[in-house]
């Protein structure tokens, strides 16, 4: 028979490492709550003058080798003939998802009646101008919907939110890798950096799981820059696992955070993104509902007496080895 086990004392440290290893998470939901609107202001085609396409003959060339004789045959234009000549530019226009006929008709017809009053301008016959917007009728639409997405305009999303739990428990993570060789020290990069996802990382001081994977290198190097000995105030850091918060930045589409990081002094959810993704329209939509959860979290904070929640969004390149916590709080705090 064994010594008797000390309960209280097992208790005890079972629940001093759950404080050191737990960052305190209220369980907020956030949900849109209005449908999302959309349209394009109107405008005036620029550039015009840069596309001359010339007509496509209407002649097929059969020659010969053997004899060397050659004859011409008629060619079967493709496609349905319209009756207005706008109508080949217009119906390539509205295969695109984000246009709607019913909503935008004026503004497509406008548009393309501008593109057929340039053809007529360089063209001599109105067989021509049909002829070119028949048969270019795509190039036309392209060009056209690059300068619409200039003047695109959508209202933004309201949301909904709720404290349901005052502290959510992390939840588990699991880990699948193919080999020993794709477990490595934090610290160290892989090569190619596209390769980081396929990598599991350990030798986690401040973290709150032993393991943790990233989606690219600029995730792995801010997890180095918080977890050092450097950062002094950070006390824990986690990469939610799935599930972790619910926020929904669109009707069904939910928000997974890069990083949850508590400092001596606040709460942050921390989005790493490249910076051609800072102005991205889902980036800013995240951002949106993120927002949201924070005032919610903070309201609950005030009236529990915790800490304060902040949101960062972060560009990757502004991850540098003289980097720090502080600097980019105070630069990329969103509000």
């Amino acid at each position: 028979m064994g010594d008797k086990t000390d309960v209280k004392k097992v208790v005890e440290k079972v629940a001093q490492a759950l404080v050191e290893n737990t960052i305190e998470i209220p369980e907020i939901v956030v949900i849109p709550t209005r449908d999302v609107t959309f349209g394009y202001k109107d405008f005036d085609l620029d550039g015009l003058e840069s596309k001359r396409y010339q007509p496509i003959s209407d002649q097929i060339l059969i020659r010969t080798l053997r004899t060397e004789s050659q004859r011409e045959l008629a060619r079967a234009v493709g496609g349905a003939r319209e009756a207005q000549v706008e109508n080949y530019i217009v119906r390539h226009l509205i295969a695109f998802d984000t246009i709607d006929y019913d909503s935008h008709a004026d503004l497509l017809y406008k548009l393309a009646g501008q593109v057929v009053g340039h053809l007529r301008s360089y063209l001599s016959t109105e067989d021509d101008v049909e002829n070119v917007a028949l048969n270019h009728g795509k190039e036309w639409a392209d060009f056209i919907f690059q300068q619409m997405k200039d003047h695109y305009w959508e209202t933004p999303t309201d949301y909904r939110a709720k404290v349901t739990r005052g502290f959510r428990v992390l939840n588990a993570q699991n880990f699948n890798v193919s080999g020993a060789d794709r477990i490595r020290d934090l610290k160290n990069g892989v090569t190619p950096r596209s390769d980081t996802r396929k990598h599991v990382f350990n030798g986690l001081k401040k973290c709150g799981y032993p393991y943790q994977k990233f989606d690219s290198d600029d995730e792995r190097r801010f997890a180095v820059l918080i977890d050092g000995d450097f950062e002094k105030s950070v006390r824990r850091w986690i990469k939610p696992g799935a599930r972790q918060f619910q926020i929904e930045y669109a009707s069904g589409q939910a928000y997974e955070p890069d990083f949850v990081v508590e400092t001596d002094t606040e709460k942050l959810i921390v989005e790493i993104k490249a910076r051609n993704e800072m102005t991205d329209e889902i980036v800013l939509a995240k951002a949106r509902a993120a927002a949201e959860w924070v005032k919610y979290a903070n309201e609950h904070a005030t009236a529990n007496g915790g800490k304060s929640w902040g949101y960062l969004l972060v560009p990757g390149d502004a991850i540098t080895e003289s980097a720090t916590l502080a600097g980019l709080i105070a630069s990329h705090r969103r509000e």
